[in-house]
């Protein structure tokens, strides 16, 4: 597991800025890619175990997977 950082910290981003309350981390063997996020088992479990200590992001992702979808639309 990675090593926890200080929470609350500040962020920016060109259209804004906020503040990190919580966070969830798993090891990545020190790499860090800007690319579609594509993680094994194994990542999945240590992110697992992280989210049982931030109780806000696991809500919040609660809702994300149990929200309703609708379907896709089919190309004609």
């Amino acid at each position: 597991m990675s090593k926890p950082r200080d929470v609350p910290r500040p962020f920016t981003m060109p259209w804004g800025r906020g503040e990190i309350i919580e966070e969830a981390t798993a090891d990545h063997r020190g790499r860090f890619k800007r690319s579609p996020l594509m993680v094994s088992s194994d990542t999945i479990a240590g992110l697992s175990r992280s989210l049982a200590e931030t109780p806000r992001l696991r809500g919040l992702l609660g809702k994300l997977v149990a929200a309703k979808r609708k379907p896709a639309r089919t190309r004609r």
